[in-house]
């Protein structure tokens, strides 16, 4: 009964997936959204776990929690805040099938283990990497250990050479991991990274200055080891991955999450980065500017700035942020997923910084932004908080501005301006964004339209192929400036099953020269409603 149940079960939910039209949005919790006070629990095998997320929208969960049964067939991150990744499957030794993504270990568990059976409870993420893989995944699973698996640590992999490694890895499809698993030998030659949940990725190559021949991606430090010191002859074991940058077309070769054997230790290079060349915020964009598109400067250089604007939540201890040579110079450089110095929850607009790492010209739509990834950061002077890069502790919103609303459509008018007639209409659909995507700064025309997650930890704007525009959860911010004096802005926004997603009746404008900065201003942190907009008309003055 339970397998007739299962199966009707999966041919209703692909029955839902085929009558899906234009308008309906991905399935996904709404945040804010009531949910039912008894969630429905349904009892589902592996196999059925991938049908039912494919199934799903890109980047989407499911709103129905399962438990899923099946024998751990890969661990592949060290223990972190009581919790540890894994792969499940339907079969002991099987193929990896879902993927328990930091599932909470049970209460006198040290571990998972291989081969162990297991009850993992939680809801179906999609999830799709860079390279648009699917991953079926379930985040912060409950586990229940049916029966454990061995001691025995996983088999070792073929012995191959880094100069090996990278040539099998070339031969993989774009994006693909080995079916076999690899032991790689070499040197530490580069650490590009502070360490996060006991990982730490590095360059290794044959020799000690043998450059950058493959890449251990977050890998996995040894027991009693703080950190990966370059010159550390090692060893890594893991499947090869051919990761292709989805802007330069850059083939990287690495093994992700590696379990490493140190050898020989290196004599440092990996605890402090030697500090980089010395250069300002806009000499930084000027240097960005000389490289190649998704090129990556051959030097390390250390920025100093202020933070003008927090653009993501904290994760894995590191968060993205904005920063100019002012503390209101707006959007300089981005620090994307920088490290956070330790002792330090989170970055704070306003607050004085140092950056140190390499420059990448990161190019999406047309678009430029100019970036470290995966920064040191050295904070000099802290700042107050919030997005709008203000002088510290001002409370002034600025020139007053106000907001008409007209069915589905948000008029932004500055006070004191005569608008003209020209205008320029920026329409979101159009700039390709796939489905369920975070979207930060939109640049069309001269005009700037640059999204923020505000107050919301939780939630950052994002776009929807059903709204064919930009969500905005509560607390969510968007900002407008052009190259020419703003009278007004007009947004319009999407209707869907009766609701106008206009924002909530607490919205605020503020104006300040020549910067319209809209926030979906609610008195919690979640729900209330949500403003999606699809267009943006700027009009100018006369």
């Amino acid at each position: 009964m339970k397998k007739l149940f299962r199966n009707l079960m999966l041919v209703a939910v692909a029955a839902l997936g085929m009558a899906s039209c234009e308008d309906v949005p991905a399935p996904f919790v709404e945040p804010g959204g009531d949910e039912p006070e008894v969630p429905v629990v349904t009892e589902i095998t592996c196999a059925e776990a991938v049908a039912l997320c494919n199934e799903l929208g890109d980047g989407a969960t499911s709103f129905e929690t399962y438990v899923i049964t099946g024998y751990i067939v890969d661990v592949f991150a060290n223990i972190s805040n009581g919790q540890q990744s894994f792969w499940i499957s339907d079969a002991k030794g099987g193929a990896k099938m879902v993927q328990a993504y930091w599932a909470n270990l049970p209460a006198g568990v040290d571990a998972f283990k291989v081969g162990s059976q297991v009850k993992i409870t939680g809801k179906l993420l999609k999830y799709v990497n860079a390279s648009n893989v699917v991953v079926p995944e379930v985040k912060n699973a409950d586990v229940e250990i049916l029966s454990e698996g061995g001691d025995e640590p996983v088999t070792p992999g073929t012995v191959v050479t880094c100069a090996e490694a990278a040539t099998l890895c070339n031969a993989l499809a774009d994006g693909a991991s080995s079916e076999e698993t690899y032991t790689i030998t070499g040197y530490i030659t580069d650490v590009f990274a502070t360490v996060s949940k006991g990982q730490q990725s590095f360059w290794m190559a044959d020799t000690k200055d043998g450059g950058k021949v493959i890449q251990a991606y977050w890998a996995n430090l040894p027991e009693g080891v703080d950190a990966f010191k370059v010159g550390s002859q090692v060893k890594i074991t893991g499947k090869l991955l051919k990761y292709v940058n989805p802007t330069s077309g850059v083939v990287v070769p690495e093994v992700k999450n590696a379990t490493v054997e140190i050898i020989s230790e290196g004599e440092g290079g990996g605890d402090e980065p030697v500090p980089g060349t010395a250069v300002s915020c806009a000499k930084a964009v000027e240097l960005c500017n000389a490289l190649a598109d998704g090129a990556t400067s051959e030097e390390a250089y250390t920025i100093s700035g202020y933070i003008t604007e927090i653009i993501s939540a904290v994760s894995r201890n590191q968060q993205s942020f904005w920063m100019a040579d002012t503390k209101d110079g707006g959007q300089v450089f981005q620090a994307y997923w920088a490290n956070l110095p330790e002792g330090v929850d989170e970055f704070k607009a306003g607050s004085q910084v140092k950056i140190t790492g390499k420059i990448t010209k990161y190019v999406k739509d047309g678009n430029v932004v100019p970036e470290i990834k995966n920064a040191n950061v050295e904070i000099i002077s802290e700042g107050e908080g919030g997005n709008d890069g203000g002088d510290e502790g001002g409370d002034e919103p600025g020139t007053k501005g106000g907001i008409t609303v007209s069915g589905s459509t948000v008029l932004l008018t500055a006070e004191g301006v005569a608008a003209g007639d020209e205008s320029t209409l920026v329409d979101l659909n159009t700039f390709g964004y796939g489905n369920a995507t975070a979207v930060t700064t939109v640049n069309a025309e001269g005009c700037t339209i640059t999204f923020g997650s505000g107050e919301n930890k939780t939630n950052a704007p994002m776009f929807y192929t059903a709204t064919k525009g930009v969500r905005m959860y509560a607390n969510n911010t968007v900002s407008f400036t052009a190259d020419k004096t703003i009278a007004t802005i007009t947004l319009e926004c999407d209707v869907y099953n009766g609701v106008t997603y206009v924002g909530n009746d607490t919205r605020t404008l503020a104006v300040n020269d020549n910067v319209f900065l809209l926030t979906n201003a609610h008195t919690e942190t979640k729900g209330g409603v949500q403003m999606r907009i699809k267009t943006v008309k700027f009009t100018f003055a006369k």
